[in-house]
């Protein structure tokens, strides 16, 4: 085991339940070795985890106990301004509100701000606990927005919710530290960026020096190419290694872990393989010892299996792809129906004995 220079765990048959205070609970462990030449896999009972840690060269050793205790610690509450915070007790949910006109499902549907504040009233109304403000589309192939015009689109809508007396935590989702900074003075709580604080230089400070809870997700390369033959050496083990990058930068900058959460980026330089292959092992990416945001709803790997060309005809396979990492003990998930997965999950917590 010398010759390997790095140790993953992956939490099998996790014990299901809509509590995630108290970490990942689960009874058998994956366990990927890695060098620059190949991987190795393996299966044990979490019963030998110490034995098996024992046998570990010290570099791996080291690894290996970091990443179990960051699966079986707490996850910290997230404060937000104004003495708020968000709690791990139960999924949550963060409604999708586009404000373009060329998002890849809800495009032009609220551009018109009356029409986007009561999208927002109703998706809030349903269940969202999080609404999730943008005004650049991300989808593959989509060009950048100036600034200007990106910040025409959100900040009147972020001061309507605030005007109206809404304290639901509004998410700003934007890869520009301008827009950013700009949200949360008009009242937005997180910042959810799918270039995890690497498109603007400046957006990370932006992060630290107002004590803003960040989203950071994974994205091959830029809206515009990302989807140009896509490739990984390992795509589960090369998405964690650059997720644990930015967490590392983040905390070292001066954010704080508990306001961390990781998005493993469906559908963003991912081929229809990459993205399954994440959604079925979701779990691994709890031993960064962060909340998980996943945001699979409507995309194309959908249309790709079930040939629904209709974004808005994609609730059902968006569903199954939710209770799947539900299954996993991911902590929240980003939706555009909010109604239909606040349902699924009140059915799913029903099963598993949750109040």
């Amino acid at each position: 085991m010398e010759n390997f220079d790095k140790i993953y765990l992956q939490p099998l048959n996790i014990l299901k339940g809509c509590n995630h205070l108290d970490g990942v609970s689960f009874e058998n462990l994956k366990i990927y070795l890695r060098n620059e030449d190949k991987t190795l896999e393996k299966t044990i009972e979490v019963q030998g985890f110490d034995q098996y840690v024992q046998e570990l060269p010290n570099h791996l050793k080291m690894q290996a106990q970091k990443a179990y205790n960051n699966l079986i610690s707490p996850r910290l509450s997230m404060p937000l301004k104004s003495d708020r915070k968000i709690t791990w007790d139960r999924p949550l949910i963060q409604g999708i509100l586009n404000v373009t006109p060329d998002s890849f499902s809800d495009g032009g549907d609220f551009i018109d701000e009356k029409l986007a504040l009561e999208q927002a009233l109703s998706m809030i109304q349903k269940g969202a606990d999080i609404i999730d403000i943008g005004g650049e589309s991300t989808r593959p192939g989509a060009k950048p927005v100036m600034q200007e015009q990106e910040l025409s689109r959100v900040i009147p809508l972020i001061k309507s919710l605030r005007n109206a007396g809404i304290v639901t935590p509004i998410s700003i989702d934007s890869r520009n530290a301008k827009v950013m900074r700009k949200a949360l003075e008009a009242g937005a709580d997180i910042i959810n960026d799918v270039s995890a604080l690497s498109y603007d230089e400046a957006s990370l400070n932006v992060a630290v020096a107002m004590g803003i809870p960040v989203i950071l997700m994974h994205a091959s390369a830029s809206p515009l190419k990302m989807q140009t033959n896509p490739s990984y050496n390992n795509v589960l083990l090369d998405i964690y290694d650059y997720l644990e990058n930015r967490v590392k930068t983040c905390l070292a900058a001066g954010v704080m872990q508990e306001n961390i959460m990781i998005d493993v980026g469906i559908g963003f330089g991912k081929k229809l393989q990459h993205n399954l292959k994440l959604l079925s092992n979701m779990a691994l990416f709890h031993s960064l010892g962060v909340p998980i945001l996943l945001g699979a709803s409507r995309k194309s790997f959908i249309s790709e299996i079930t040939q629904e060309s209709n974004p808005k005809k994609r609730i059902a396979g968006s569903l199954c792809a939710a209770q799947i990492v539900l299954d996993q003990g991911v902590q929240a998930l980003r939706v555009h129906d909010v109604g239909q997965t606040k349902q699924m999950i009140d059915v799913w917590n029903a099963i598993y004995n949750c109040k």
